[in-house]
């Protein structure tokens, strides 16, 4: 993982290098083959977010939406990223109530098949239709 794709392909080649040393100095050969495309930083559309958050406070979904939270919405390592640096793009995160599971857990999986990850997939889909909606209409 890396903050943006140019500190990426810096690391990749500082990464790629120390192979390459190991391998001279071991006798050895070496072969690096990228099987999966690079994924790039995540770029929040401000405006959508906005909107979603707007509409998620008023069916009672307070989040966080400071700069530095980068809007309550996913900056992890995702082929979203890509697809955000085509086109106008959030990746918001609902709670389920699943704490202090997080995903990746087989608690986080467990409380995902509850009523109230039922209620978050719900909503998801709702507040998602109402940011489309307030987009298009106010661009």
């Amino acid at each position: 993982r890396a903050g943006d794709l140019e500190e990426l392909d810096t690391t990749f080649e500082r990464v790629r290098a120390c192979f390459e040393a190991g391998a001279l100095a071991t006798g050895c050969d070496v072969s690096i083959e990228e099987t999966s495309p690079r994924y790039s930083e995540f770029q929040n559309d401000d405006a959508l977010a906005r909107h979603f958050h707007e509409n998620a406070r008023l069916v009672g979904r307070d989040m966080d939406y400071s700069e530095s939270h980068a809007g309550g919405m996913n900056t992890a390592s995702t082929d979203m990223g890509n697809v955000s640096r085509r086109v106008p793009a959030i990746h918001p995160y609902l709670s389920i109530d699943s704490l202090p599971a997080v995903n990746h857990q087989k608690e986080f999986a467990q409380a995902a098949v509850t009523p109230a990850a039922d209620v978050a997939v719900a909503d998801g889909a709702f507040l998602l239709a109402c940011t489309a909606i307030d987009h298009i209409v106010t661009t």
